[in-house]
């Protein structure tokens, strides 16, 4: 009589590029004897089943994956440890895939997919503080010198101004200040004041005024008489009557120099976020008369809804 045996060993692990983390796990090695290889060979398939009926396996693809820092790398690897599991990343493919027992591969990529989430978050503020850093600019006094506030910051003070908040809290060179939107003045804790100024860019086609506004001065608001006959107005008329029966007495176009970048830079970050074009729709909206100087001065907003009824 003689024994065979069988070792059942894990292939070794592949080197990747980015990351795989595999660290601190132990393989097990299974030694099968018996007085007949039938008995191993069946004793392998039923361990072999067991094994694939305990294994679970999950990929997550996102693209910004690539953007993981070390930090957030980290905190992965951390969950590996934690859960036992192998987590592999192989570039250029943007996909994560964790493989491991399913009640561990469940919680840990839900863990992940939070990670990347939040990546995706903070890649999305960083491309529209890019955004928004090409069209306004604020600035603090330094001693006579004003100076351009960091990206973030600078995204934070509009934001809070298309917001129509009074005031914000921000960081000026490490000391917090609040800073008062309608005055553009940053106080700190110890009253001392610096003036903040806005200000807006115009500087390339693409997001200057639109070409065939007429010259606005220092104006910021101006209603301009649209001819008829003009290819605009023409282009409006065709639109309205498209949904509205109603006779047109005129059109005037509202030039506002201070809302026209701002919904650009909103209608870029749409348009980066959704990785199209075509996310603009146009919304003829019946307004109240003592509402229209608000409309055209400050823009308008969701609290109008209902009051003369919404048309396309």
């Amino acid at each position: 009589q003689f024994v065979t045996p069988f070792f059942f060993v894990p292939e070794p692990a592949q080197k990747l590029a980015t990351f795989q983390l595999m660290d601190d796990i132990e393989p097990v090695v299974f030694s099968l004897c018996a007085e007949d290889k039938s008995n191993v060979d069946r004793t392998k398939a039923w361990l072999l089943q067991l094994i694939d009926n305990e294994q679970a396996e999950k990929v997550i693809t996102e693209e910004c994956i690539s953007e993981l820092e070390e930090a957030e790398v980290q905190k992965i690897s951390d969950l590996q440890k934690k859960f036992q599991v192998s987590v592999i990343c192989k570039p250029p493919d943007p996909s994560i895939r964790i493989v491991g027992l399913s009640r561990d591969v469940l919680p840990v990529s839900g863990e992940i997919e939070m990670i990347i989430n939040r990546v995706k978050d903070r890649k999305n503020r960083e491309r529209a503080a890019e955004l928004t850093g090409k069209l306004v600019e604020w600035r603090y006094d330094n001693g006579g010198t004003m100076v351009p506030f960091e990206k973030m910051t600078n995204l934070e003070l509009e934001e809070a101004k298309n917001d129509n908040k009074v005031q914000i809290t921000i960081q000026i060179r490490g000391n917090q200040y609040t800073v008062s939107l309608q005055g553009e003045t940053a106080t700190d804790k110890q009253g001392n004041q610096i003036q903040i100024q806005r200000v807006v860019k115009h500087e390339g086609d693409t997001h200057g005024l639109p070409s065939h506004w007429k010259p606005m001065g220092k104006n910021l608001v101006m209603e301009v008489d649209v001819a008829q006959g003009t290819p605009e107005y023409s282009a409006v008329q065709q639109k309205f009557q498209k949904s509205c029966a109603n006779t047109i007495l005129k059109i005037l176009r509202v030039q506002n120099r201070d809302l026209w970048p701002n919904y650009q830079i909103k209608k870029q970050n749409i348009d980066s976020k959704n990785g199209s074009t075509t996310n603009e729709k146009e919304l003829f909206h019946g307004t109240d008369f003592d509402s229209i100087q608000h409309v055209n001065h400050n823009g308008f907003n969701r609290s109008y809804a209902g009051r003369n009824g919404e048309r396309f």
